[in-house]
């Protein structure tokens, strides 16, 4: 996965006036078998992992205080989302602008660094984990 910070330019709609464009480039290896995902599929363990988007007692989200130093030290990092980033778009826009902030900076440090994103979640975070050309 490739993080792609305001690829598109500022947008010009109303829901979206002022928020930046971030994609994601995802990839996949058509070649390869990829194992079935079910309804008793796993779900990725993120007991020990690192919260590279943390909330204030308020709810707010900003990146992590210490976001390179979780990137280099943690075996697992998790990025968390809104539950619903389009009504936060059309009620809060600054929360929904906070939430893009912290998710782009996240997401710039750990892929950055050599994180994969292997999973996603049930309670709304992508889960990476270091790429075996970057593991110690």
């Amino acid at each position: 996965m490739t993080y792609l910070p305001n690829f598109y330019g500022e947008m010009l709609d109303e829901v979206n006036r002022g928020t930046p464009s971030d994609r994601a480039l995802i990839e996949w290896d058509l070649v390869q078998e990829v194992p079935q995902r079910g309804a008793d599929s796993v779900v990725p363990n993120v007991a020990d992992a690192a919260y590279l988007v943390v909330l204030d007692a308020d709810g707010n989200p900003s990146a992590a205080a210490d976001l390179a130093g979780l990137v280099a030290d943690a075996s697992t990092l998790t990025i968390a989302l809104p539950d619903d980033i389009e009504s936060l778009r059309r009620t809060a826009p600054d929360l929904a602008l906070a939430w893009q902030q912290a998710v782009s900076a996240a997401f710039g440090q750990a892929l950055g660094a050599g994180w994969s994103v292997v999973g996603f979640h049930p309670e709304r975070h992508y889960v990476l984990r270091r790429s075996e050309s970057h593991a110690s």
